[in-house]
């Protein structure tokens, strides 16, 4: 569900442009809000399913990461149930029932900027797809001196990317689209992945206890994604390269 409100804000965005109205309507944010409320449900589970057994699977001698994981496991049962009480709850109804009659109404029929509008919608895609292009070249600039908040930024640059080129692919006939998505996928799965380390710290700063037990434990968690943080930057640059050779298929020629 939270993959497809942000591909729903990914859409509106980039009709943001030829239709003012969509950010007058409040609804990208109302859809922001919603995400942020998912999302540590998310974050949760990709600590637990996927960073926390290899570490101790490696180490089953760390008596501290079991007594670890069973904080966590507390921790994201609590963020699921928060994350349906905001799914079941009256603001949720409120932003559905919002989107739905602003679908129907179609209101930014009225505020658009009517060139763009009249524009037929490949040269439209172009200009979007070239835009957020642009970006991610944008921020991937000095790729290996970037901070890890430099890295988060070029990460949803790729995502925008990826949501448009997925929603106008359909546009572009032969495989030149989907080699180009995959190769982007690639590229933001690196960057995901990078991210999920940087949030590690950050969640295992969340759980409690204490002691010596504890901290050595969240202490060998950090050095060994510091570790793994330090090979994929080192095979950072050749999937960049290989993202940037990709043939940009909504040019033509």
């Amino acid at each position: 569900m939270r993959v497809a409100v942000r591909r729903l804000r990914s859409a509106l965005g980039l009709f943001a442009a030829a239709a003012p109205g969509i950010k007058n309507a409040g609804l990208i944010e109302d859809l922001r809000g919603l995400v942020s409320q998912l999302g540590p449900t998310r974050d949760w589970d990709v600590f637990l399913g996927e960073m926390l057994p290899p570490v101790i699977a490696a180490l089953p001698g760390e008596k501290g990461l079991v007594g670890l994981q069973r904080q966590a496991d507390k921790i994201c049962r609590e963020k699921r149930e928060q994350a349906c009480v905001a799914v079941a709850g009256q603001r949720y109804i409120e932003i559905m029932l919002r989107l739905g009659a602003w679908l129907w109404r179609a209101p930014w029929r009225t505020t658009a900027v009517a060139a763009d509008l009249d524009l037929p919608v490949s040269v439209f895609a172009a200009q979007m797809l070239t835009r957020r292009y642009r970006q991610v070249c944008r921020r991937g600039r000095q790729l290996e001196a970037l901070t890890a908040e430099q890295r988060h930024a070029l990460r949803i640059a790729a995502k925008k990317l990826r949501y448009a080129a997925e929603f106008f692919s359909g546009l572009y006939p032969g495989k030149a689209a989907g080699r180009y998505i995959r190769a982007l996928s690639h590229l933001q799965d690196e960057f995901g992945a990078l991210n999920d380390q940087a949030v590690a710290g950050r969640l295992l700063a969340q759980i409690g206890g204490g002691g010596r037990l504890h901290d050595r434990a969240s202490g060998v968690i950090i050095g060994w994604y510091a570790c793994k943080t330090g090979i994929q930057l080192a095979d950072m640059a050749q999937v960049w390269k290989r993202f940037r050779r990709c043939r940009i298929f909504w040019e033509k020629g």
